[in-house]
Parts: structure tokens; sequence; C-alpha cells
């Protein structure tokens, strides 16, 4: 059953993928996650002039059994697929999701997510990373925003 997990975020976008049902409800999210994603949503499109460009989820959340799977497969080890914040923290909370959209090259959609939170706009991102096709965006803030490449 395809729930609503924020206003332009649903379930079978957010769901771990073996199956489990992780990340298919809003309570799965800590909210501070969701309102980024939502903020950034609608940043993209009032800096495009648009209404509806999707902003879609290519990495969802993941409960620790699939994470310590997509570890191995990516990386050959499992070694820090414990402390990835796709997974449930300590109180069931994903922190993260993998995001991307179709309107621009990602080097501009994440820099223009970094010049968002640099203004103001987001701040409640403690993450933001950025890979060939898509944007980490995560709600683990250490006093300062964590920004990589992959």
């Amino acid at each position: 059953m395809k729930r609503r997990i924020s206003p332009n975020l649903m379930s079978h976008e957010t769901q771990c993928r073996c199956g489990c049902g992780y990340g298919s409800k809003p309570s799965d999210f800590d909210p501070k996650l969701l309102d980024t994603f939502e903020k950034i949503r609608f940043l993209l499109n009032m800096k495009l002039g648009k209404k509806n460009v999707p902003v879609l989820v290519s990495g969802p959340a993941r409960c620790l059994k699939h994470n310590r799977e997509v570890y191995m497969r990516l990386y050959e080890t499992t070694a820090g697929a414990d402390g990835s914040k796709h997974c449930p923290d300590r109180w069931g909370k994903c922190r993260s999701l993998d995001i991307y959209q179709n309107a621009v090259r990602n080097k501009q959609f994440h820099d223009w997510i970094l010049a968002w939170q640099e203004e103001g706009l987001l701040p409640h991102l403690g993450g933001l990373g950025e890979y060939h096709n898509r944007v980490h965006i995560d709600t683990h803030w250490i006093g300062r925003l964590r920004r990589w490449h992959g």
C-alpha cells in the first residue's frame, strides 16, 4: 500500500528495497529530513520558475540487514555500514536520502543546495554529498555542514 510520507514523497520511493517495510511510514523518518527534502524541492522549483519539477529518491531508507548487503556489493566490506544515516538511528529514524532531479546537471543541483544552506534556507541540513548521479542529504548535525564527493 502506498502512503504519503510528506507532501511530495510516497512510501514506494522511500522504503527499504529489501521489502521489510522500513521507510514506509512518516514516523520512520526524522521530521527535519522530510522538511529539508520539501524545502529543496520548493527552492528548486522557485529557482527554475516552475511548479512541478520533481525531486526523486534513488537512495531510500534501509534496514541494517539490507544496508550491510549494499555495502558488501559496493565496497566488498560491511565496515561502516552500521553508521549509515540511511538506517534507523537509536530512535528508529532514518536521517538521509539520496536524491536527484532531471532539470539541471547534478553538480548544479548540489551547488544550489549548498548555496541555500549557506544562505540559511536549509537549517537542518547536516550532510551534503555529491555523487555522479545523485546528491546525498542528511540531518546528522555535528556543528557544521559535512561535505564530500563520492
